[in-house]
Parts: structure tokens; sequence; C-alpha cells
């Protein structure tokens, strides 16, 4: 029933999924997730909280977190940051300790250490540009952007959120920068295949390891472009608190663990840029949804194709600034 009920909610049948998930009185955590989600979308938030605080009378620890989430959420809705707040802290407290700051940190220094100064192959590689990489942070507008770019500009195709490096990455004989030729070719050979388009095409990967494998694309495809995206620290910062951990966020149960993360990842991007015989562009979300025509202009320029003409409807202002009603909770729980 619940997903059934997602299901409506993505077609846009918004009443029919609210009935869907509210019909059953059973008071199943999955389906008064689905609940509180359908209600937000159609403007039912008192009855959708009803339905969350029944089912957490009941819910055990594992399901309690997802609800105390979904609660916040509501109440976010509702305008009451203070409780919204509230109810995702305590979703996190049903979690976490698996994240280390300290010895994140000291991996990405090592990583940094162990590439700084590297002879790399000069390139551009033939195939470099078939390859666009996407990256940043989580809510810094990646998904968004690639969207946005194969909905306006001729020749990109979405790859979505790809695992190949990581794939990759886990194969290779030894340090990305000294590898063979002849494992370069097989491994790049993979890539591309995995990635699929063809020459006249520009693929995207917004791989969640694509921050830290950009060194082995340097090695398999020099001159490959990266596109890199940024956003207001706090805005960023409050949508991981928000959404939660996740698996390839485990830093993401403590605001200040997310601020330590985010901050190496910065650095690390600060590096590769500096370091890595690839192509970059920076992309600000702001002005993304500001001035999209503007910023897919730029993007397309840089990856060698033409300007859109059209912005796609769904960009949009709405979540910019978004942290603003957080700001007493975000410094004094996190402070810089």
């Amino acid at each position: 029933m619940a997903a059934a009920a997602s299901l409506l909610l993505r077609r846009g049948d918004g009443e029919a999924a609210w009935l869907l998930a509210v019909r059953n009185r059973s008071g199943h955590p999955r389906i008064a997730c689905v609940a509180a989600r359908v209600g937000r979308a159609i403007g039912r938030v008192r009855l959708a909280l009803r339905v969350v605080d029944r089912a957490l009378t009941s819910a055990g620890p594992a399901d309690r977190a997802a609800l105390l989430r979904e609660r916040g959420n509501l109440l976010d809705a509702q305008g009451v940051p203070d409780q919204a707040f509230a109810a995702w802290a305590e979703a996190d407290a049903f979690g976490g300790g698996g994240f280390d700051r300290v010895a994140h940190r000291a991996a990405l220094d090592a990583l940094v250490a162990r590439t700084r100064g590297r002879r790399w192959t000069s390139g551009p590689h033939p195939d470099a540009d078939r390859v666009v990489l996407l990256v940043g942070p989580p809510a810094s507008g990646v998904g968004l952007l690639e969207r946005a770019l194969a909905a306006s500009v001729p020749g990109i195709v979405a790859g979505g959120p790809s695992t190949a490096l990581r794939e990759l990455g886990d194969v290779a004989s030894g340090p990305f920068a000294t590898l063979p030729e002849a494992e370069r070719a097989t491994l790049r050979a993979r890539y591309l295949a995995l990635l699929g388009g063809d020459a006249s095409q520009r693929v995207t990967d917004r791989g969640p390891d694509n921050l830290v494998r950009l060194d082995l694309v340097a090695a398999l495809l020099p001159g490959a472009r990266v596109v890199r995206c940024v956003r207001d620290r706090d805005d960023v910062a409050f949508a991981c608190f928000r959404a939660g951990p996740g698996a390839n966020r485990p830093w993401a149960h403590d605001l200040g663990d997310i601020r330590a993360w985010l901050e190496d990842v910065e650095r690390l991007a600060d590096h590769w840029e500096a370091e890595l015989p690839l192509r970059f562009h920076t992309v600000s979300y702001e002005a993304l949804v500001r001035d999209p025509l503007g910023v897919l202009g730029g993007v397309a320029a840089f990856l060698g194709r033409p300007a859109p003409v059209e912005a796609p409807a769904f960009l949009h202002t709405r979540s910019i600034g978004r942290s603003r009603r957080y700001a007493r909770h975000l410094e004094v729980t996190c402070p810089r």
C-alpha cells in the first residue's frame, strides 16, 4: 500500500495517494511516512501529523527515526522551526556514531599528500569529451543541474548516480597516476561502456564517490570536464541535517560532523582543481535557479554544446535561504 501511494503521488494524483495512505488505520510506519509526504504535497499537513503521531505511539526504535524525520518535515511546513528542529534532532539520536571526523580528515590529508605534485599524462585524451563529471556535496544542486542540462542542452545524456568509478577504483592494481598504459586502456574502455552514450554525446556522471575518484579520471581520461556545484554552506548543512544519514552519508547524524565533512570535501575539490589535468567549471546553485539560461548557457559553452533556448520549468528559487529560519540552531549546535 505504501508503494502504491508513493507511485500515485509521483504520477501527480495526490488526492488518490492520500486516500490510499490514510484508509489503512494499522499505524504501519511506512504507510505513515508516505502519508506525511503526500500530506505535505497536497496541503493536508495537520491531518498527516496526526497519522505520524499515531504511528509513533507504537513504533519500535528501528522505525522511530523515519517517523520523527517526517514529523519534523511536517512541523517545518507548519512554520514552527523550533519544534521541527527538535524532531529532526530526536531522529538523529536513534543512530549515529559511525563517523569519525578525525579519521576522515586524516584520510583526506593522506590522499592530498600522495597526489600532490604527481606527474600526470598530459591530455586531453580523444575520449575525454564524452564524459561530464558532476561533483558536489548532497543538496548542492548536482542532481538538479544534471536534470536541467539533459532537458535543455542538445547532446547531453543524464547518466545518473553511477558507481562506475568506485568499481574501477576497487580493481585498479596500484596508484592511479602510475598505472600501466595497458591497464589504463582496459579501465577506460570499461568506464565508457558502463556510462553508455556515443562519441557525439556528453554523458553526465554524478556518482556519489566521484569527488574522491577524480584522480582516477585524470589517469584514464585526462582533459575530461568536471562541473563543480556549490551552494550556500548553511543551506547545504541544513539540508543534509534535515535529510539525515544514508548509505553514503554516515556523517549526517550530527551538524558538527556535517560541517567537518563539508569542509574536508571542499578542500579536496580545491586540491584536485589545482593538481589534476582536468577541466573545471563551477556552478552556483543560487545562480542556476535565478538565471538558468545564463548559467546553463555557460555550462553548454564549457562542454562545447549549443546554448539552450528555454529554461526548464522545474527550476525555482524557493529553496534559497531555507536555513535562515534555523540560523540559531545551526550556530549554537555547530559554531563555525
